[in-house]
């Protein structure tokens, strides 16, 4: 009967339990940092800055609220270099990159920090180091009329239109590019409406019965990264140059040659997008040496202007705009 203890190998059974290795397949979830990846397919519309409505991402576009020219960006204390960001937070545009919003806070209730590409694929946040924008006055404000709240009323519809796909998009966790057009859309008709707020504030503000401003620039109403939104021929041959935003968004910031991070508005981000246009084809050549010309000559304005883009009786309408010039006494 002993030959019966044998049947003690019958343990060995347990090591059936090794099929609990299965769970090694655990790092097939490494496949999620996969999503990281994902950042990189934002930076298909490369220009397209992507902000929630009444809020704005780091290009300053958003669709409705008051002007927070000098607003600073939020930055964490720390100046250590990362190699990654998370795509819930960050997209890139021009190699930069750029938060959805820029008022989000993370899980802690931290500001996420506004960053700044370094190379060699390493970031770091953006802090006090940012030359500021200054001011000549206030920014002056003005209510639109009824006929003009009907000129933007497609525009506005269109973007009433964008803001509910996106919240019925963010309900979805699998519509992530629904998720993404319909940041995409927000953001356009945003910056479409900026767009259409500067002409008319160009135009209330510098037109006469004898003289209309005319448009400099041919970049049909989107010129992208190394130029200005708008440059307008105004009466006594001055020119004027304006930074159009579709709400309450901080100014967009680039880093100048010298590795300075300089916000619109500011003698470095003029003389670096004038360096910009330098490189350009003819016209922009052309129009880089007008600008410089009329800046040395003081014929110059440099300007803000924001929409602002309320509930009215009906729904949402345009509000009107707020129009700042910048302190040339700087340049």
């Amino acid at each position: 009967t002993e030959p019966t203890e044998p049947t003690e190998p019958t343990e060995p059974t347990e090591p059936t339990e090794p099929t609990e290795p299965t769970e090694p397949t655990e790092p097939t979830e490494p496949t999620e940092p996969t999503e990281p990846t994902e950042p990189t397919e934002p930076t298909e519309p490369i220009d397209a800055r992507k902000a929630e409505p009444g809020q704005a991402d780091d290009q300053g576009e958003a669709g409705g609220g008051d002007e927070t020219d000098n607003a600073k960006p939020a930055a964490d204390d720390s100046t250590k270099p990362v190699t990654s960001l998370n795509p819930e937070h960050y997209y890139f545009s021009q190699g930069e990159p750029r938060r959805f919003d820029a008022t989000a806070r993370d899980s802690e209730g931290k500001p996420i920090p506004q960053m700044r590409a370094v190379g060699d694929g390493t970031y770091i946040p953006v802090g006090a180091d940012v030359a500021r924008a200054s001011f000549a006055t206030e920014a002056v404000k003005v209510k639109a009329d009824q006929a003009e709240k009907e000129k933007f009323q497609d525009l506005v519809d269109r973007r009433a239109d964008a803001v509910d796909r996106l919240a019925a998009a963010k309900e979805n966790p699998e519509a992530k590019d629904d998720l993404r057009q319909a940041y995409r859309d927000v953001t356009d008709i945003g910056e479409d409406v900026g767009h259409r707020a500067g002409e008319l504030a160009v135009a209330k503000t510098y037109g006469t019965d004898s003289s209309l401003p005319e448009p400099l620039d041919d970049y049909g109403g989107k010129p992208g990264r190394g130029r200005f939104d708008q440059v307008w021929a105004v009466a006594d041959d001055r020119v004027v140059v304006v930074e159009c935003k579709g709400g309450d968004g901080p100014l967009g910031t680039r880093v100048t040659r010298g590795g300075q991070v300089a916000e619109q508005g500011t003698p470095a981000y003029f003389a670096a997008t004038i360096a910009d246009m330098r490189k350009g084809s003819d016209k922009d050549i052309e129009l880089a040496e007008l600008l410089q010309a009329k800046l040395d000559a003081g014929k110059l304005d440099y300007v803000v202007v924001r929409a602002k883009v309320v509930n009215g009786d009906n729904g949402p309408e345009f509000g009107g705009y707020s129009i700042r010039p910048l302190d040339m006494g700087k340049f």
